[in-house]
C-alpha cells in the first residue's frame, strides 16, 4: 500500500541526505499506479478518459481513441508525465500539514477536478480546479485552464507555473497575431473588453470582480488565460487574492469569444484550428 506521509529531515548542507530524499521521493511516485477510470467526454471520433491514481484517487484526462496512433502516443506521454507532477506536488503539500490539523481540513480527499473542454486532432483544452490546504492561514483555491497543441504533443496554455504566458509566441501566438507588440496589445483590448463586457451583465458580482492585479500591468504584457471550447475561445482572468478568489468561479470567467469573432485574429498559416 501506498502511505501518504514519510518525514525526511533535510539538512541543507548535507549533500547525501538531499541526495536520499529525492531517491525516495522518485521511488513512492513510480510506484503509483494510473489505471483507467472510465469515459470523461467523446468529441466526434475523438475519445477523452479519465486516469486514475492509485495514491489519492485524482482523475487525469487521457486520450482514448484517436485516428493518428503515433500521435495519440506522444500526446498521452507528456500527460501523464503532466499527471505524476500533479500527484507529487499535492503529496508534498499534504505532507507539510501536521498530522493533528488533518481532522480541521478534512479527510475525504484532495478537493482536484479536472473538466476537458475540448477535444480535435490538433488540439486539446482541459480545465483544473480545486481547492488544495498546504498548511497556512486559509486553503488556496485556483482555477488552470490547460492546452496542448496535439500535432506537437506540445503544452500551449497553462503554463503559469513556468514563468510562461498563453499570450506568448511558442504558445497562442501559434494560432492568434501576437507576434508584435502591437498585436498583443491589440488582441489583449479586444479579448478583456468581451471578459468585462459579460461580466457588466452580472450585476450581483461584477463590481467586486472587475478589478485585479491585471490593472496593473502595462498593456502588451497583461496575463489571462486562453482554451477552447466547442464554441469558440475562453477567456479566463486569475489576477484575484485569495479573498476575492470567489470571482475565479464566476459565469462570465471564463468569457467564451464565439468562433466567428475569433477569425480575424487568427494567424493566415496556422493550421490549428480549421
Amino acid at each position: 500500500p501506498i502511505r501518504l506521509r514519510r518525514t525526511v529531515l533535510v539538512d541543507p548542507q548535507n549533500e547525501n541526505v538531499n541526495t536520499l530524499s529525492t531517491t525516495y521521493n522518485s521511488l513512492w511516485l513510480n510506484e503509483v499506479k494510473l489505471t483507467d477510470g472510465g469515459l470523461f467526454k467523446r468529441f466526434d471520433s475523438i475519445e477523452v478518459r479519465k486516469l486514475r491514481d492509485s495514491a489519492f484517487a485524482i482523475e487525469h484526462p487521457i486520450i482514448g481513441a484517436f485516428p493518428d496512433e503515433q500521435r495519440k502516443l506522444a500526446i498521452n506521454g507528456k500527460l501523464e508525465a503532466a499527471f505524476r507532477r500533479e500527484i507529487a506536488e499535492y503529496r508534498d503539500c499534504k505532507n507539510g500539514v501536521p498530522v493533528e490539523w488533518e481532522n480541521e481540513v478534512g479527510g475525504n480527499g484532495p478537493e482536484i477536478a479536472f473538466e476537458v473542454d475540448y477535444a480535435s486532432p490538433t488540439l486539446l483544452s482541459f480545465t483544473v480546479t480545486g481547492s488544495v490546504f498546504c498548511g497556512g492561514a486559509h486553503p488556496s483555491n485556483y482555477v488552470t485552464p490547460i492546452t496542448f497543441d496535439i500535432t506537437t504533443a506540445e503544452q500551449i496554455g497553462g503554463r503559469a507555473g513556468e514563468n510562461k504566458s498563453d499570450l506568448n509566441a511558442e504558445a497562442f501566438g501559434r494560432i492568434l497575431k501576437l507576434a508584435t507588440k502591437d498585436e498583443r496589445i491589440a488582441f489583449e483590448r479586444f479579448a478583456l473588453g468581451r471578459w468585462k463586457e459579460a461580466a457588466a451583465k452580472d450585476k450581483e458580482n461584477s463590481e467586486n470582480c472587475m478589478t485585479g492585479w491585471i490593472d496593473e500591468i502595462p498593456e502588451g504584457e497583461k496575463e489571462f488565460s486562453l482554451s477552447f471550447r466547442p464554441s469558440g475561445l475562453a477567456v479566463t482572468r486569475r489576477d484575484y487574492p485569495h479573498v476575492a478568489s470567489v470571482c475565479l468561479f464566476q459565469d462570465f470567467n471564463p468569457t467564451i469569444i464565439p468562433w466567428a469573432d475569433l477569425k480575424p485574429w487568427l494567424k493566415a498559416e496556422q493550421t490549428l484550428l480549421p
